[in-house]
């Protein structure tokens, strides 16, 4: 009877997102990465959905901050009138969970520009830094504030942000960061039982990633494990003996094994072959990211977990598309561009 009502009340939902256009494919991406350079890429996304929002930046003038601030606020847009479907308690606690993980990497941008300038001196300004943050809970003004300053006293703005923070150093700073979104959406989900799974699918990503960064960097993931929350399908059982194998840079094959008999077995498999091709850890995580989106592990499509995976999706392309732009305004290699799309 639940997935009845469920179906009922998110079918308009999932029309409305079934006749919107569907993410960029395989071979759009090829032709806008394989652009000769800015003005081609450009030229190639005005062929996409998005050729209404790059006309309007352009009309402004060629700056490429104005193409960025089109798509990322054609897809608040979208977010905004698909979420806008919703029972109010959904709504608010979708709304929610998509916003805060911007907050979270938005802090994580600014603690690593901050800590980059403590070093070197000659880090990003103020300006250039919050040019790098996306649209989420937090107000920019407060962010403004936080990157205005140096790295110990940012520390302490967020800790009086409410966040929990253990630990000095920006890696154990991070990783607080994560069990603070985790708890947060681990509280959501209990709240609003209709959004479990897809949560908790997020936060076996956000799990699953942060053991295995510890583990390749030779750091034992045990108090990490203790402070965050499960997910669907790792439960502390799967992450404790993920942290207790014999994992290196050199070596993920222990992990398949571990992750046999969970919907994760076979989906993050190229993910890890691609990581004994590449050895880079921030291409790791993008693949995991990417393959906790898919559809493949959703059994209901007319459901709020099927609707909100494809706003997800559709955030990876606007991700994507600005990760394209910069790169090729740089003179970025096509490879190294791709290395850093979630595709």
């Amino acid at each position: 009877m639940i997935g009845l009502l469920d179906t009922a009340t998110y079918a308009y939902s999932y029309g409305m997102v079934s006749a919107m256009p569907q993410h960029l494919d395989d071979i759009t991406y090829a032709r806008l990465t394989g652009s000769l350079n800015l003005d081609s890429a450009i030229a190639e996304l005005m062929k996409t959905h998005y050729e209404k929002q790059i006309k309007g930046a352009i009309s402004k003038g060629e700056n490429l901050e104005e193409i960025e601030k089109a798509v990322v606020s054609h897809y608040f847009e979208v977010c905004n009138a698909v979420i806008n479907t919703f029972p109010t308690d959904v709504r608010n606690s979708s709304k929610t969970i998509l916003l805060d993980e911007f907050d979270i990497g938005n802090l994580k941008r600014v603690l690593r520009a901050l800590k980059s300038k403590s070093v070197s001196r000659n880090g990003k300004n103020t300006d250039e830094i919050l040019a790098e943050c996306i649209e989420g809970n937090i107000k920019d003004e407060i962010l403004k504030e936080i990157a205005n300053t140096e790295f110990k006293s940012a520390v302490d703005k967020i800790r009086n942000l409410g966040f929990e923070i253990e630990g000095e150093n920006l890696f154990d700073i991070e990783n607080s960061l994560d069990i603070n979104l985790i708890r947060k959406w681990a509280i959501a989900a209990e709240k609003v039982k209709v959004i479990e799974k897809f949560v908790k699918k997020r936060i076996d990503a956000l799990n699953l990633k942060a053991v295995i960064r510890m583990k390749i960097l030779g750091i034992d993931a045990d108090n990490f494990i203790k402070k965050t929350s499960q997910g669907a399908y790792l439960n502390f059982e799967i992450l404790n003996e993920i942290n207790a194998a014999q994992i290196s840079k050199d070596n993920l094959d222990a992990i398949h094994g571990i992750l046999t008999g969970t919907p994760y077995e076979n989906l993050f498999a190229q993910v890890f072959e691609e990581f004994k091709r590449t050895k880079s850890l921030d291409m790791f995580e993008l693949g995991i990211e990417s393959a906790a989106a898919s559809p493949a592990v959703i059994l209901n499509p007319i459901s709020l977990e099927y609707v909100i995976t494809y706003l997800r999706k559709m955030w990876f392309d606007v991700r994507n598309m600005r990760v394209l732009l910069v790169g090729k305004k740089y003179g970025v290699n096509n490879e190294e561009i791709k290395k850093m799309m979630i595709l």
